[in-house]
């Protein structure tokens, strides 16, 4: 009984340890991420037949981004050739098209850096967003099967004491 005690511990104190290693390490990585995000965000031209909302930019470990929504009576193929022609010139290229019944948004890229222009249909604005995923998105596989691990043994651990003291017969009979 102690062993699985400690053993649930030690996976929580694991947890939390790698949750502040990577607060401390990637999140002002992510920090600077999002202001040079945001410099490039000011780089690109908007066009004459948007108006601009309000700038919002996040930065997490592992992740930042900077995004602003425009309205515009503008159609999304217009929206997304001005843009082809914008990020080209600052050495985006085009990655790929999603498309979805409700909006359409096409990916470019540069570098590690991804830009999303995103254009709901019957709707008369866009968005065009700037995202870093650092290195750290690479692990994220590997933390959810830490996690599931995690919570399978301790799940294991809590019914077999159960099943020890026949207090799982009797609360289940």
């Amino acid at each position: 009984m102690r062993a699985a005690v400690s053993l649930q511990a030690s996976f929580v104190i694991v947890f939390i340890l790698f949750l502040c290693w990577d607060f401390v390490v990637n999140g002002p990585k992510a920090a600077n991420r999002a202001a040079i995000l945001a410099d490039e965000f000011h780089k690109l031209q908007p066009p004459d037949f948007a108006s601009p909302g309000a700038l919002s930019k996040f930065s997490k470990p592992g992740l930042a981004g900077v995004s602003l929504r425009y309205r515009t009576a503008a159609k999304c193929p217009d929206v997304f050739a001005w843009y082809d022609a914008e990020l080209g010139r600052h050495g985006w290229t085009f990655a790929r098209l999603y498309s979805r019944p409700d909006w359409i948004e096409r990916k470019y890229a540069k570098a590690d850096y991804f830009t999303y222009v995103t254009c709901p249909c019957g709707v008369w604005e866009y968005e065009i967003s700037l995202h870093w995923s650092g290195p750290m998105r690479d692990i994220d596989g590997l933390l959810l099967f830490l996690a599931i691990t995690a919570f399978v043994w301790i799940a294991v651990i809590v019914l077999f004491r159960f099943w020890r003291h026949g207090e799982l017969w009797k609360a289940w009979g």
